[in-house]
């Protein structure tokens, strides 16, 4: 048995629900967002992009309007999604990506990851200057911060390490400073870190 409401809705009260609807569909493409960008698939054990959404999202997916599904469709392509990954996540055709495409302004954005992980640069895309999202570089500068760490960890377990550890020590607790001058930096802006 679902939630009970009441029928009866104040006009505050229709356009509160309506805006927690849109908050709720914006929050979904952000996270569709994240998803593709870090790869969720993989440690799922899927094969592809293509099988996460459809084993995952495909009893939960919205039927998006044409007017606002270009909208969606330029975001996701803007944030680096190729048309065939952005099909699979919102359930149409990589045709109906590359027509909803077409019929904006913003289907010139720069690169574009693909499936396969490489990144291309879009069939006829008109040459401007285009910045990824801040959060997906933020995503990308955590990832390679992890993999760093996983190369420290070998190095320290290294044979070779003791012998040289005052060399390595050096390099490494300068690495460690500026990663604690950037969290200086982000309590003193007001990010919690």
């Amino acid at each position: 048995m679902g939630p009970e409401f009441t029928l009866a809705l104040s006009e505050s009260e229709a356009r509160e629900l309506t805006a927690r609807i849109r908050t709720g569909l914006e929050t979904t493409w952000e996270l569709i967002q994240e998803a593709w960008y870090r790869r969720v698939w993989e440690p799922l054990g899927y094969g592809s992009w293509d099988s996460y959404c459809q084993a995952e999202l495909d009893t939960v997916r919205l039927r998006i309007p044409r007017e606002e599904r270009q909208g969606v469709v330029a975001s996701l392509r803007e944030s680096g999604m190729s048309t065939r990954a952005i099909g699979s996540a919102i359930g149409v055709d990589q045709k109906t990506v590359s027509n909803d495409l077409r019929g904006r302004e913003e289907n010139s954005s720069g690169e574009v990851r693909g499936l396969d992980g490489k990144s291309y640069a879009p069939p006829n895309a008109r040459i401007r200057p285009h910045r990824r999202p801040i959060v997906n570089q933020a995503l990308e500068a955590v990832r390679q911060i992890n993999k760093g760490t996983e190369m420290v960890r070998r190095i320290l377990a290294d044979d070779r390490y003791p012998k040289n550890r005052t060399a390595v020590n050096d390099e490494l607790r300068n690495a460690f400073n500026l990663v604690a001058e950037m969290q200086r930096r982000m309590e003193s802006e007001g990010v919690e870190s």
